[in-house]
């Protein structure tokens, strides 16, 4: 591990994603969930749209939808 990756990897990585940067990193607050402590599902689902998008303006340089 280098001591400037901003993406360490703590040994429980799969192969496949080993040295990839994720396009979207974050932690669910408390807001984010029910009383049982579980994430609601259209939180998951808005992260990953905004992270779809980011992703595809990376590549295509000009506004998605």
């Amino acid at each position: 591990m280098s001591k400037h990756d901003p993406y360490p990897d703590f040994g429980d990585t799969p192969t496949e994603l080993k040295g990839r940067i994720p396009t979207l990193r974050l932690i669910a607050m408390p807001a984010d969930s029910n009383s049982s402590g579980d994430i609601f599902g259209g939180w998951i689902l808005s992260q990953m749209d905004l992270a779809g998008g980011a992703h595809s303006y990376k590549h295509l340089k000009r506004r998605v939808v």
